[in-house]
């Protein structure tokens, strides 16, 4: 036989030779079992996109939009751009749930905020503000947590 296919043979007999006994347990002693809760979630984010919303007031038409929004590492919507990270920590301990955040690192930006008021029926707009670009850089969320319990 070829070796590779002697591996696969040997993985798909192996599974065969293991026994496992399966007990039930009353409701009592699954409450005194002492266990590991919890899990762990690793993220990397990159977010980018756009947004408008527009309101109509009066008979005028009017807007708030945002451009080129980026989450990520650097806080800008650019190729090979660094994505945040995002490391939790879930427990059970005592009755109470607790996230830890050993490792939440990002930055968002946004490129271009403007404000239009005015708008009318070809797209052109009576009073138009321009912001240039907003960014948040370095936000390091490690001393961070959640604690939720009940009462």
């Amino acid at each position: 036989m070829k070796p590779v296919l002697k591996a696969v043979c040997t993985l798909l007999v192996v599974p065969m030779f293991a026994h496992a006994e399966l007990k039930s347990m009353e409701d009592t002693e699954m409450s005194e079992s002492v266990g590991r809760d919890g899990i762990n979630v690793l993220m990397d984010l990159r977010m980018t996109g756009s947004m408008a919303y527009f309101q109509e007031k009066g008979g005028d038409t009017n807007s708030v939009s945002f451009t080129n929004f980026a989450l990520n590492g650097e806080g800008v919507n650019k190729p090979g751009v660094a994505p945040a990270t995002v490391w939790t920590e879930i427990n059970v301990a005592d009755g109470a749930l607790k996230v830890d955040m050993p490792t939440v690192k990002f930055s968002m930006g946004v490129q271009d905020f403007e404000m239009r008021r005015g708008i009318r029926g070809d797209g052109t707009a009576a009073n138009v503000s321009r912001f240039g670009s907003v960014y948040a850089i370095g936000f390091d969320m490690s001393k961070s947590y959640m604690e939720f319990s009940g009462h």
